[in-house]
């Protein structure tokens, strides 16, 4: 999990998962032969698939993708990748031109689908979040970029949960509601199953505004076990 600067323009200070907009260069055709597990989506798909292995190396330092030997960077290679991370935040490279002068291929097969939000009607900003689970490859401990977010580690979502509940962290409620899906899982096999059979319907929440102040509701055919998520004021 990563934390968010207070100075970002969306959900400042919050505790997010790494992630990001799709790039010009995660939609380049080219990524089909520098992939593994593109082939064969559409190309919306294939562009967010590749834009979350894309920002998880550019925020959280976690990089999915293989050598010539099917090797997963280690510690030590990463390092040597770390320059990368700018660059493509930057926009001064682009995915296929990191893969090719780095040898290795985007590791899209590891990624797997969990859910899809979009954000309510009436609100002035948008947004259209494809949210996927992913087995860390081993020897990744992950690092925040230090720009966008401030903060990083690794937690139990029933922590995290029992934390924002404290008031200790701030959670949107489209984070909270998928921490909620994983910490039902007793290990990261049970929660790559779940993912793979949850409902892949976009949910809109609706806000709805009580005495006690906004609630987010969504519909229960979501999957989420629960309807009714608090709208945090983000600090």
């Amino acid at each position: 999990m990563l934390r968010r600067h207070g100075m970002v323009d969306f959900a400042a200070g919050a505790l997010v998962f790494p992630g990001g907009k799709v790039d010009r260069g995660d939609r380049d055709p080219a990524l089909a032969g520098l992939s593994d597990g593109l082939a064969g989506l559409d190309a919306e798909e294939a562009a967010h698939r590749a834009a979350a292995v894309r920002e998880a190396f550019e925020e959280a330092g976690i990089l999915l993708a293989r050598d010539a030997a099917g090797t997963f960077p280690d510690a030590a290679r990463l390092a040597a990748l770390a320059p990368w991370r700018g660059r493509l935040d930057r926009g001064e490279a682009a995915l296929t031109g990191f893969l090719a002068a780095e040898g290795l291929r985007l590791a899209a097969d590891r990624v797997v689908p969990l859910a899809r939000w979009i954000t309510p009607a009436a609100n002035p900003r948008r947004f259209d979040t494809r949210f996927y689970l992913a087995p860390a490859p081993d020897g990744q401990a992950g690092l925040h970029d230090g720009r966008e977010t401030v903060e990083s580690g690794w937690h139990r979502p029933a922590d995290l949960l029992a934390a924002a509940e404290a008031g200790a962290w701030s959670l949107v409620p489209a984070t909270r509601a998928n921490l909620m899906l994983v910490a039902g899982c007793a290990d990261v096999a049970a929660a790559l199953s779940m993912a793979a059979a949850h409902p892949k319907a976009p949910v809109t929440p609706v806000l709805e505004r009580r005495p006690d102040g906004m609630l987010v509701r969504i519909p229960a055919e979501a999957g989420y076990g629960r309807t009714e998520f608090p709208l945090e004021r983000m600090p």
